[in-house]
């Protein structure tokens, strides 16, 4: 068979199986294992085709919308932890126990010289994946919040008073719902994307072999008719 687009395969597959049941097409399917019952199968296969078609276009669509929510959500959030994060810093400089229990005391790994077997210290870049975001995030907003009165009276002078914290945990919590969103909604575009690829290769696998017996068959059974036969089945 020609290549050709999903399009033109559904469009092939079906006019085959639609005129395929029809007598005079029948009467030389029928002998090389396309009488209606088969052809019944074949429409199965097309319909499934179909039906992920738009399936698959909705859950496309489903998962830019979960990306493009996730990333306005982290964008939201990153934008108050930092200013939180910048204030901190700023207020309880001094305080190594305080920026220790809100996860921003700078963190030291040692480091070895291939070459020379030196070993230095160096700040630890802290992890970027999702998960361990959200848990830093998480422990800023949450214990900013738990700070003694003094510290969260300077905080409140500084601009970070309880209701500015509070909308702060709420927006990390809108961050990890939509990031939890477009992980479910990735995952499924693919499991489908994966489905339809397959449900589309077995059409075009069934409607190959039809088409080729088809046109051999027609040739074998009916020589000075075999065009008239060949049209009806879009096999021309």
């Amino acid at each position: 068979m020609a290549r050709t687009t999903q399009a033109g395969l559904m469009r092939q597959a079906e006019l085959f199986i639609t005129n395929g049941a029809k007598p005079e097409a029948q009467a030389v399917l029928a002998g090389i294992g396309y009488a209606p019952a088969t052809l019944a199968a074949g429409q199965t296969l097309a319909n499934t085709v179909k039906t992920g078609t738009a399936q698959v276009k909705e859950l496309r669509a489903a998962q830019k919308n979960a990306t493009t929510a996730e990333r306005n959500a982290r964008r939201a959030a990153q934008k108050e932890v930092t200013s939180l994060a910048e204030t901190t810093r700023l207020l309880f400089s001094n305080s190594g126990a305080t920026l220790t229990a809100l996860g921003l005391q700078t963190q030291y790994e040692t480091v070895i010289d291939p070459e020379t077997q030196e070993e230095t210290q160096q700040a630890a870049r802290p992890s970027l994946s999702t998960a361990e975001t959200i848990a830093r995030w998480r422990l800023l907003a949450t214990n900013a919040a738990s700070l003694e009165t003094t510290q969260q009276a300077d905080l409140t002078a500084a601009g970070w008073g309880s209701a500015r914290l509070t909308a702060l945990s709420a927006l990390i919590e809108t961050y990890a719902d939509a990031d939890t969103a477009q992980q479910d909604a990735i995952q499924n575009y693919q499991q489908a994307s994966a489905q339809y690829t397959a449900d589309v290769a077995a059409l075009k696998d069934w409607y190959g072999r039809a088409r080729r017996l088809s046109t051999i068959a027609i040739k074998d059974a009916d020589p000075t008719n075999q065009q008239n036969l060949r049209e009806l089945l879009g096999i021309s």
